[in-house]
């Protein structure tokens, strides 16, 4: 198994990873733009706190037997501006994988009509 670039414990207590192998791929894909994968390395400092205290957790909408988990929350980036920043977790494996991450400014695709928020939470 590879070395793990991220190792937290989320909310729950569930210990969640982020291999090399998914870092790499998000962050030094030529397949990726470099304006995307400098924006998923500035949002990686925010996983850690989005796992951990984060305002929503749900679950895929979109296959309900799916084993990824969708964790979010807003914070303050570089520039000032409010962002959500979401990741996405897969519970397939112990101990369960961060698959994706990343920050965005509208939330046009994330809905709970065919999925259910498993937690609902906020900062102080």
């Amino acid at each position: 198994m590879s070395g793990f670039v991220l190792d937290v414990h989320d909310y729950a207590g569930q210990r969640v990873v982020l291999t090399e192998e998914v870092f790499a791929a998000h962050v030094y894909s030529a397949a990726k733009g470099e304006a995307d994968r400098e924006f998923r390395r500035v949002a990686l400092s925010f996983v850690p706190q989005v796992l951990r205290r984060p305002r929503f957790v749900y679950y895929n909408y979109d296959d309900p037997k799916s084993t990824r988990l969708r964790y979010l929350d807003l914070a303050i980036m570089p520039d000032g501006k409010i962002k959500a920043v979401l990741v996405v977790v897969d519970t397939a494996s112990v101990p369960w994988q961060v698959v994706t991450w990343f920050a965005m400014t509208k939330l046009k695709g994330e809905r709970t009509a065919q999925g259910g928020v498993i937690f609902g939470g906020s900062q102080v």
